[in-house]
């Protein structure tokens, strides 16, 4: 399937600059991929897009991750989630996270939900308004359900900065410079 989006007139299709920078610098970054939802807060793109297939593939040959964007309304919502994990068709590698779209996030039904349908990891934990240390720690860690008195089988990589919280004008709305400083600071704190 061939969609009629012109993704080289996308500001947020930047993955071949994202490759370069990593290349320069000898790292690789997991890149999330929304394979649906029902809001109008979700991807406008479609998975089984030809297009997007060809970037998971690449990116993948190139050892990067390709991991799961939750919807908007997943988050809290088992039938969604496993309705829209559909990533191990188009992936070879089936061990992967994810996180939530716009962070949202329930404890611990999130957590459970994300289990359920055999997620490694979630990377949601974080702040939408600011950068910063929301699990208290950076470091990767397996969540406690206090409901159900048991530790989950997925662990939690804390997202420490996104980047729309540095430049967002509702957020932090920082400039370069100090977006740059704001992410040193984490980096060096880590």
């Amino acid at each position: 399937m061939l969609s009629n989006i012109n993704y080289e007139k996308d500001p947020f299709f930047t993955f071949n600059y994202i490759r370069d920078i990593e290349k320069k610098y000898n790292f690789k970054s997991s890149f999330y991929f929304m394979t649906g939802g029902n809001s109008d807060k979700d991807n406008f793109y479609k998975i089984n897009d030809t297009r997007i297939l060809e970037l998971m593939y690449k990116l993948y040959k190139e050892n990067c991750e390709i991991g799961y964007h939750y919807s908007f309304n997943s988050f809290g919502n088992l039938e969604q989630r496993e309705k829209e994990k559909i990533l191990d068709k188009h992936v070879e590698n089936k061990i992967y996270g994810g996180r939530n779209h716009y962070l949202r996030f329930k404890a611990p039904e999130s957590f459970r939900i994300s289990e359920t349908v055999g997620l490694l990891y979630d990377t949601t934990l974080s702040f939408a308004d600011y950068d910063g240390f929301r699990c208290g720690i950076c470091m990767t860690y397996k969540p406690f359900d206090v409901l159900e008195n048991r530790k989950l089988d997925i662990w939690e990589i804390p997202l420490i900065v996104m980047e729309g919280t540095l430049k967002d004008k509702k957020y932090r709305n920082l400039s370069k410079k100090d977006g740059f400083l704001a992410i040193k600071e984490k980096i060096d704190i880590c």
